[in-house]
């Protein structure tokens, strides 16, 4: 309250409220009788401002008054775009966006009159917009105007933090979970119930992901899937056939599967192996923005 007040806000469009004795279910208090709304009724949100700053890093959340992210470069990393309007001047400085539009509502932009947009100080369009919404994309490296963004809204994924909200690569996208049926019944039971205890998330996600046996894995499934697999080459066909590609030898998957020594020359384990047939690593990495793996 103290930076609020410095700004000149306090009292106007922020507020301080403190109940005494309240802790976790202060929501219980703040609005029982409505008294809540009755303490922000004079609070007004300027649907136009005159300067936008913000920040995303879902495309999920792309919209901040009259500006719209439509692309974000890089997954898991922060969208950012600085927009302010100025006598007809929109000044646009864009952080890991490829397209993005204004929309031009009659208070930021009259209709019939002209305006110039400028991306990072180098003007990018001008003249009368046709329509409300003017969009602009990267195109060969250049910011130009373009029709609406109709591909992807976001970009490959970059390779992901870890922290308590972080997810792996395979979780990222469309997957399944896949259980062995190879070996007796113990063990096909027990692959099971890995597969299943894998693909529960718990009760607060909504979401049921599927879980298959190796044998039910068609080519589709893993054209469109990232698939999570329990077991090892001796249980669990889809394991098997990927080890044919590393020359016949189960081994060349041991990369793979944590087991208590490093994987030289990474730290981490890598994303990708491309095992040569004397059972050697020709190629490994981590998969970074746009997948490109180096020649």
């Amino acid at each position: 309250m103290e930076a609020f007040a410095a700004a000149g806000l306090a009292g106007t469009r922020a507020h301080y409220h403190e109940l005494p004795g309240v802790t976790h279910f202060a929501w219980d208090f703040a609005y029982r009788d409505g008294s809540y709304f009755d303490r922000v009724r004079e609070v007004k949100r300027d649907p136009f401002p005159a300067r936008v700053v913000y920040s995303t890093f879902s495309p999920r959340y792309r919209k901040a008054y009259w500006l719209r992210i439509d692309r974000i470069d890089r997954g898991f990393t922060l969208a950012r775009v600085e927009a302010t309007p100025e006598s007809g001047v929109f000044d646009l400085k864009p952080v890991n966006v490829t397209a993005l539009s204004l929309l031009l509502a009659p208070e930021v932009a009259p209709p019939g009159r002209p305006i110039e947009v400028r991306v990072d100080g180098r003007r990018v369009f001008r003249g009368v917009p046709r329509g409300d919404v003017l969009s602009l994309a990267a195109v060969k490296g250049a910011r130009k105007a373009t029709a609406p963004w109709t591909g992807p809204a976001e970009g490959p994924p970059d390779h992901p933090q870890a922290g308590f909200r972080g997810g792996t690569l395979a979780q990222y996208g469309r997957h399944a979970y896949v259980y062995g049926t190879s070996g007796d019944a113990a063990t096909v039971g027990a692959s099971k119930a890995g597969a299943e205890m894998l693909a529960d998330w718990g009760p607060n996600v909504r979401a049921r992901w599927r879980v298959l046996a190796d044998a039910e894995v068609t080519p589709e499934i893993m054209a469109s899937h990232d698939l999570v697999l329990v077991g090892t080459a001796a249980t669990n066909r889809v394991v098997a056939g990927l080890a044919v590609y590393g020359g016949g030898r189960p081994a060349a998957l041991e990369r793979f599967v944590p087991s208590g020594r490093q994987a030289p020359p990474f730290s981490r384990f890598a994303d990708y192996l491309v095992i040569g047939e004397d059972d050697k690593v020709v190629l490994e990495g981590y998969f970074k923005d746009d997948y490109r793996i180096a020649p």
